[in-house]
């Protein structure tokens, strides 16, 4: 297994920091693995090594009204 080199840490990290403010501002991890082509596995992985506070999974529930 190799290391990754400090560009490719550095251009990892980015990402992650791009996926958690998208993540956060509602987006979801399969819209989010579909648009940067990745599993949505890695997505997760990525969001939560960010400590980004992850939603509960499955639809949103219904509000009466709204």
């Amino acid at each position: 297994m190799s290391v990754p080199s400090q560009s490719n840490a550095a251009r990892r990290r980015a990402l992650a920091g791009r996926l958690k403010t998208a993540y956060e501002a509602g987006e979801t991890t399969y819209s989010l693995a579909a648009e940067h082509g990745m599993p949505v596995n890695t997505v997760w992985r990525l969001l939560k090594a960010t400590d980004t506070t992850m939603r509960p999974t499955g639809p949103k529930p219904y509000r009466n009204g709204h």
